[in-house]
């Protein structure tokens, strides 16, 4: 690490209104921690966590996953090394900034969504593209949900794991399910595997889809990549 913690605040979730006069604290500060070093992150975790109005909402090793982690946590700080693996503190500010407001629930995993979606893995350097086969149901409900945060955790291992891997990412909207599907190209030469982070990971996704009913696998694929599948039934849907 060659500088010291550099915190990127970010709009508050009122929409950074102006008071004349002081608002008692009734929820903590969501804040993200960003480090390429572990042992500086749970350093870090232990202080925070002892601070009444801080919530450490989650943990990223490099700028590119610090970006992703932000767009689906929407934390109220970053607190971010100002220089690690994956993209510098530059660049993540850009992919920060280019965050929607907090404020909106997760855009639909329609055509329009899913480039929604993506912009901040492509900010933060991971060429992804996209294929959308049907229409997403009119009033999204769970199944919706759990698919983009599902996504979201999928994008940021190949980051993690695979570093800025050629990616495909396709949705199948069906009557009775969603079905999500994160491929990349396997490991680049010279990538730094991140072995230690935050996020859910495979047992996070599997129990997202365990808890509607469905299923999903993660592993190798034939073309020396790794895909992640996840099936996501909808209320009344026949599995």
């Amino acid at each position: 690490m060659s500088g010291g913690p550099s915190p990127l605040r970010r709009r508050r979730r009122d929409g950074g209104a102006r008071h004349n006069h002081r608002v008692p604290i009734t929820n903590p500060i969501a804040l993200l921690v960003a480090d390429d070093q572990s042992v500086v992150r749970a350093g870090l975790r232990v202080v925070l966590d002892a601070a009444a109005d801080i919530a450490v909402v989650g943990e990223a090793a490099n700028g590119a996953e610090a970006a992703l982690r932000a767009a689906e946590l929407r934390p109220d700080v970053v607190l971010m090394d100002v220089q690690m693996p994956g993209c510098d503190v530059a660049e993540a500010v850009r992919a920060l900034a280019d965050l929607a407001p907090p404020t909106r629930p997760p855009a639909p995993l329609s055509r329009a969504g899913v480039e929604e979606l993506l912009a901040p893995a492509r900010a933060a350097g991971l060429p992804v593209t996209a294929e959308v086969e049907g229409e997403p149901a009119a009033e999204p409900g769970e199944a919706d949900l759990f698919a983009h945060r599902i996504v979201v955790e999928a994008l940021t291992n190949v980051l993690r794991h695979a570093g800025p891997s050629a990616t495909r990412l396709r949705v199948q909207h069906r009557p009775q399910e969603v079905v999500v599907e994160v491929r990349d190209s396997g490991v680049l030469p010279g990538h730094r595997t991140v072995t230690r982070g935050s996020g859910l990971g495979l047992v996070g996704v599997r129990e997202r889809a365990a808890l509607l009913g469905g299923a999903a696998e993660a592993g190798p694929d034939a073309e020396a990549g790794w895909v992640v599948r996840a099936r996501l039934p909808r209320p009344g849907g026949s599995t």
